[in-house]
């Protein structure tokens, strides 16, 4: 299974760092592959309190999507909120083959902009 991060300028770190730690457990088995994915290809990302960091690989097809968030709330210059117009579609695009699509904190309002996205099944 892979499982992709999407970062972007103005994430939140913990939002994106909590879940890749936990993940990166699960990515010492075979079965599993982990990702930091930028939007449009390879990125060098700041998130919202100044960490910078590379995402190596461009979005791709993901057995699983996971997106972060940042800067909805205060409708920050970078972040969430000033990517809408084009994370949506994106995400809406991917999920379509996912198994799963998951995200953390404001990024769920993002998430509900996207028409039609499946959520997760318990």
């Amino acid at each position: 299974m892979r499982i992709e991060i999407l970062v972007f300028d103005g994430v939140d770190e913990m939002d994106v760092m909590g879940p890749f730690e936990v993940w990166s457990h699960a990515s010492r088995r075979p079965e599993f592959e982990l990702a930091l994915v930028g939007l449009d290809g390879p990125a060098e990302v700041t998130g919202m309190h100044g960490l910078q960091f590379k995402a190596p690989q461009g979005l791709g097809t993901p057995d699983a999507l996971f997106v972060p968030g940042g800067g909805w709330m205060n409708r920050a210059e970078r972040g969430s909120w000033a990517q809408r117009a084009v994370l949506a579609p994106r995400i809406a695009e991917v999920a379509q083959h996912t198994q799963w699509t998951g995200s953390v904190n404001t990024d769920h309002l993002l998430r509900k902009r996207i028409p039609r996205l499946p959520r997760l099944r318990r």
